[in-house]
């Protein structure tokens, strides 16, 4: 199964004693973040630490990850309960996941 993280990045909210650094203004005022964007420094590296912390004992013996898509693979009879067990670990740490794109190979 492949699945893909739903704007990932955009998911982990950013420490509050750090939003002040990610301040900037528009015509329409001054804005700052307060949860991680695409735009700032190291959001994807970020969201990939999160995602390999939050999925670590199961990385490379049923997951295979790359930033905010992961597959889950193995033998077809502990196949559902693999999935089982990645979607509690996502469930845990609030992390959503895009509905719309999931590939299945039964093969």
């Amino acid at each position: 199964m492949f699945k893909d993280g739903y704007s990932g990045y955009n998911q982990i909210k950013i420490m509050n004693e750090n939003i002040l650094k990610t301040i900037f203004t528009t015509p329409w005022g001054t804005f700052a973040y307060t949860m991680m964007s695409f735009e700032l420094c190291n959001a994807l590296g970020t969201f990939q630490r999160f995602m390999n912390k939050v999925l670590e004992f199961y990385i490379r013996f049923f997951v295979q990850m790359f930033l905010n898509e992961f597959c889950v693979y193995g033998n077809q009879a502990v196949h559902l309960h693999d999935v089982n067990w990645i979607f509690i670990q996502l469930m845990m740490v609030n992390v959503s996941l895009n509905s719309e794109i999931v590939i299945w190979d039964l093969q």
